[in-house]
């Protein structure tokens, strides 16, 4: 059956050519149409394009376009074609069944794949629920023996009503389906090995990619085929120039993460993580990840795989920043907007907490207005960690624009990277801007550019400036870039005596993703202790004031929350190390512990939890280091003392 939760794609027919399966050296259209996705597919490099065009008419073009086109389907050999693209045959048409029986026979083996394009003649005129064609269509392909695997619905972006709409509603707004139909011996997992095996890493790892997510409910399969598409991945960039490795990076990144807390001990994973990671420079965390595992689960494989990281030279890395002003105040004063992604968001939320705190609540207007930065506690976000209660009221949006056209403020700060914000109306403010200059504020998770779809998407030439969460130590992202890791808003903090504490240790947190897995199930087997608690939030805040040391390990992203309220609690901050341009980062052994394999940490942990006096020495420097440089305020002095210098006002 089809996925439960189809797809869409939206664009003309032309968008057709998007879901034709790369791995297909040879592609058979039926029905050319008129002559857009054959010269389409071969304008994309398909190494061999075919046509069946029984129209007289249509003959000639698809002639003109292809390798060679037949007049009938018995006449195309049969077993030959690893894609056959199906066009123009309506699935109510009487000879539908046939065509499909017959076309199947074209495929070159059990892995060959049909896509097939439906339109709505109900769209046009206005008749009859579109759906039905999506019936008729997966019927008609049963009966032919074929397998709905995925497809997608092309909606009218236009509501039909103004309320909201009924299912029926909705679809009489489809326009077309596309269909990707398979064998019913089709294995995603079989064809992909058949690829690698061929040489096709790069087909191995789209192939597993098209699973359907309604396929996968089992997380052990699903960790499985995570682990194989960074394997192919991997071989893949081993033929590829060095950039290619950055490129795939966060998706590997990601990859890895998930399947690594369903699947902790497979060492082929782990060491294809580890390869990335030296690809793209990072070799310190590649030869980290790989002691943490052997220390866990001892491989050779690993151990040999270590001892090559280990005896090769130090990467260079690209400059770092300089360190910025903690105590920075803007000659002057500056105003900002600040368009802020309207749910809650940690690094935003606490961006314009800072800079209140520095400027004053006058001096930052947010859009849209975000009731969580004004005192609002909506009982669903009871456990978020970040309200505020700053002044402010809010603007129409003909106010801001009335103030971007005069001047007033500094700088718009755009930080909406998910770009969930209503696009029309950030244009028409975007467009009374003139020359405020627009500053990109990244807090996700991920460690990739974002300043080139955010540019193609807002419609700007560039950002004047790129302040990014996640930036990594190993790439060079240009001059214009600024480390902007999270911070732990000073009225958040709280430094209780260390003699009053009485929790010896704390982790809070989930244990599935990246490398938690194995570090917790190894501190449960060797310290005896349980790591699986769970506190809403004013309890956890109570609970980090009466803990002496408290553990960070890395979420999704390097940076984490965690990195920065122990401390910010007179904990002993215990970590692996940020990966991350850090302004005036902790100090391992003076205002934190850091530690590179999971022996390390036991050991660390052990010496700390009986030295007390040392572990509330550093815990100690740790608050007041935190107090400093990684106050709310403190980040966002050192994000307008970055931002004053790039803007031509001082030295970048």
């Amino acid at each position: 059956m089809a996925s439960e939760q189809p797809e869409r794609y939206r664009g003309e027919r032309v968008a057709l050519l998007k879901r034709i399966p790369a791995n297909s050296p040879r592609v058979l259209v039926a029905g050319c149409g008129r002559g857009e996705i054959p010269y389409l597919l071969k304008r994309a490099g398909f190494p061999e394009v075919d046509a069946v065009e029984p129209r007289e008419a249509m003959f000639e073009l698809a002639a003109t376009i292809t390798d060679r086109v037949y007049s009938a389907i018995d006449s195309v050999p049969a077993g030959t074609y690893n894609c056959v693209v199906l066009q123009d045959i309506d699935p109510w048409h009487s000879q539908a069944d046939e065509a499909l029986i017959q076309l199947r026979t074209r495929l070159a083996s059990p892995n060959g794949q049909f896509v097939w394009l439906v339109d709505h003649a109900g769209y046009v005129s206005g008749a009859g629920p579109a759906a039905y064609a999506v019936e008729a269509a997966m019927e008609a392909a049963q009966r032919a023996g074929l397998h709905p695997f995925l497809f997608w619905e092309d909606i009218d972006e236009r509501p039909a009503t103004d309320g909201e709409e009924t299912i029926e509603e909705k679809r009489r707004r489809m326009r077309r389906v596309l269909f990707r139909m398979v064998l019913p011996e089709y294995s995603p997992l079989h064809y992909a090995r058949e690829l690698h095996e061929k040489g096709r890493s790069d087909w191995a790892y789209h192939t597993l990619e098209e699973i359907p997510k309604g396929y996968l409910n089992d997380p052990q399969v699903v960790a499985g085929i995570q682990y194989e598409r960074i394997f192919y991945l991997i071989h893949w960039l081993g033929t590829q120039p060095p950039e290619q490795a950055w490129f795939h990076a966060n998706a590997i990144h990601d990859l890895f993460y998930e399947a690594s807390g369903e699947r902790p001990a497979d060492a082929e994973g782990y060491r294809c993580y580890a390869e990335l990671l030296r690809r793209c420079g990072e070799l310190p965390l590649a030869r980290e990840v790989l002691r943490c595992f052997h220390d866990v689960y001892p491989d050779e494989g690993v151990r040999e795989h270590l001892q090559v990281l280990e005896s090769l030279p130090e990467p260079v890395h690209p400059p770092v920043p300089p360190e910025p002003d903690s105590n920075f105040a803007w000659p002057g004063g500056a105003r900002f907007l600040f368009m802020l992604h309207p749910r809650p968001h940690y690094g935003a939320d606490v961006l314009y907490e800072g800079l209140c705190a520095a400027l004053g609540d006058e001096a930052v207007d947010e859009w849209p207005h975000k009731p969580t930065l004004h005192g609002a506690q909506p009982e669903h976000l009871r456990n978020y960690p970040c309200y505020f209660d700053r002044g402010g009221t809010e603007l129409e949006d003909e106010v801001l624009a009335d103030r971007l056209r005069s001047g007033y403020y500094t700088a718009i700060l755009y930080g909406d990277c998910e770009k969930d914000l209503p696009r029309e109306r950030v244009h028409r403010l975007l467009d009374a801007a003139g020359s405020t200059p627009i500053v990109l504020i990244d807090a996700l998770d991920e460690f990739y550019d974002a300043r080139p779809e955010l540019e193609a998407h807002l419609g700007i030439p560039r950002f004047e400036a790129y302040f990014k969460r996640e930036m990594v130590r190993f790439h060079d992202y240009g001059r214009d870039t600024f480390p902007l890791p999270f911070a732990y808003a000073g009225q958040l903090g709280g430094n209780p005596p260390w003699e009053s504490r009485n929790r010896e240790f704390l982790w809070a947190g989930h244990r599935m993703l990246g490398m938690r897995r194995i570090v917790l199930d190894a501190l449960e087997q060797h310290m005896g202790w349980t790591l699986n608690e769970f506190f809403e939030t004013e309890k956890y805040n109570r609970i980090l004031e009466d803990t002496r040391v408290g553990l960070n390990l890395f979420g999704k992203g390097f940076d984490t929350v965690r990195y920065w309220e122990l401390p910010a609690h007179g904990c002993l901050l215990v970590s692996r190390r940020l990966p991350i341009h850090v302004p005036h980062d902790f100090v391992d052994g003076e205002s934190a512990v850091f530690f590179e394999s999971v022996n390390e940490l036991e050991s660390k942990l052990r010496y700390y939890l009986e030295q007390t006096d040392a572990a509330a020495q550093i815990a100690s420097q740790g608050y007041k280091h935190w107090r400093a440089h990684h106050t709310a305020e403190a980040r966002a002095r050192q994000f307008l003392w970055y931002l004053h210098r790039r803007l031509g006002q001082g030295t970048a």
